[in-house]
């Protein structure tokens, strides 16, 4: 879907076919995705870029549970900050289900003051232990010096999990199933 009643480009997820580099001035589509937030220009703060890819370095369009990703970002910083904490989620766009919620601080990151000016590359390496479906992803910055939220990227990549095993839910468990006769002397057919 694009356009609709609402002013301003927006993109659904279905339609990202062939792109997961994200312009992330854009909207997603209120039909499929959880809510219509931009994820644009945050207090201080601008995503300017948000890729999603795959093991190898690639675009991540379609997976299989369990395959190596990597939510980069590219914020660029038009104030001064310190004590930042970047949040990582992940929504069934479907629904808006949470099917992730995690924060990073700058100390855990390694990071001091950020001056200015400066471009900071963010990248969240993780594993999709995803069920089939389509998902959305968001990134929060909150300052924790001034205890408020600078940014919030609703919509900076999106991929969807193929597979044919699940009926419900959203964690792959990678589930394995046995089986065994015990004794097969036993075994009465009819």
């Amino acid at each position: 879907h694009r356009g609709g009643p609402r002013a301003g480009p927006r993109v659904c997820l279905r339609s990202l076919h062939g792109s997961s580099l994200v312009d992330v001035s854009r909207r997603w589509c209120p039909e499929c995705a959880y809510g219509a937030g931009e994820a644009e220009s945050g207090d201080g703060v601008h995503c300017c870029e948000a890729r999603l890819l795959d093991g190898d370095g690639q675009p991540a369009h379609a997976v299989a549970p369990g395959a190596e990703l990597a939510l980069e970002l590219s914020l660029e910083f038009t104030e001064a900050m310190r004590d930042l904490s970047f949040s990582f989620v992940v929504r069934r766009a479907t629904d808006g289900l949470v099917a992730y919620d995690g924060n990073y601080g700058t100390d855990e990151l390694g990071l001091g003051a950020i001056e200015a000016g400066s471009r900071l590359r963010l990248t969240f390496p993780h594993r999709a232990n995803l069920t089939r479906g389509q998902y959305a992803y968001e990134v929060g910055m909150f300052d924790r010096v001034q205890s408020r939220r600078r940014l919030w990227a609703r919509g900076a990549a999106g991929v969807r999990i193929d597979e044919q095993r699940t009926y419900a839910g959203v964690a792959d468990l990678d589930l394995r199933a046995t089986a065994a006769v015990e004794n097969p002397a036993e075994l009465v057919l009819a």
